[in-house]
């Protein structure tokens, strides 16, 4: 029997891989995430927006939506825009069962997607269609996964951009700053020397 935890009666933690989601880590030795999920109609951008703010209030890191189409999937976006103008910056994560064309646009939008693999392809009829494992993995979930692994070489292929941006913005700043204390400097070594000469000139026009 397999069982799927070290001790029935002690309380230990199973060590895990790490998942970063969004701003936050999920896994291994991270705190336990609070994650709850939206009722409202995806469709509808404002109460959808306003109830992922109830459960960030009430404390939630990760807040689900559910995307059973691809206009769902699209409208994440208007969801996402929304939230984040008012200064809300959680991950949202899309919740998936029977669209694997909604997954695919979700994985471009939000932080996380959730697939049911057990009927990810039936598109609910639940037909029995037999797949190996490998079968499955390569015409359905690989599509997916490489999806996700190019949004996150993007976003980090922009970050690299813009930490480019920042360092080259620093140096500039540097030069500028340098440059000025260096004309400060020449100021005030130009009006100590007048200072000290103007004097002598007089003087000396005077005897």
């Amino acid at each position: 029997m397999q069982y799927y935890c070290n001790s029935l009666t002690s309380y230990q933690r199973i060590l895990t891989r790490e998942v970063k989601v969004g701003n936050i880590i999920i896994g291994n030795g991270q705190p336990i995430r609070v994650q709850t999920m939206t009722t409202t109609d995806t469709m509808d951008t404002d109460k959808t927006v306003a109830q992922v703010i109830k459960c960030i209030k009430a404390g939630a890191e990760l807040v689900r939506i559910t995307a059973p189409s691809k206009k769902e999937a699209e409208n994440l976006a208007n969801i996402k825009a929304a939230l984040i103008a008012q200064g809300y910056d959680i991950p949202l994560v899309a919740d998936i069962h029977f669209t694997p064309n909604a997954a695919e646009i979700a994985a471009t939008i939000v932080a996380k997607v959730r697939v049911n693999p057990g009927n990810y392809v039936d598109k609910k009829k639940f037909e029995q269609i037999e797949y190996t494992d490998a079968e499955y993995l390569e015409e359905k979930l690989l599509e997916l996964f490489n999806d996700c692994q190019d949004e996150i070489s993007s976003q980090i292929a922009q970050t690299i951009k813009l930490d480019e941006a920042i360092a080259a913005e620093v140096t500039k700043q540097t030069t500028i700053t340098n440059s000025y204390q260096k004309l400060i400097t020449l100021q005030s070594s130009i009006k100590s020397s007048l200072e000290t000469q103007i004097p002598v000139e007089v003087e000396q026009f005077t005897r």
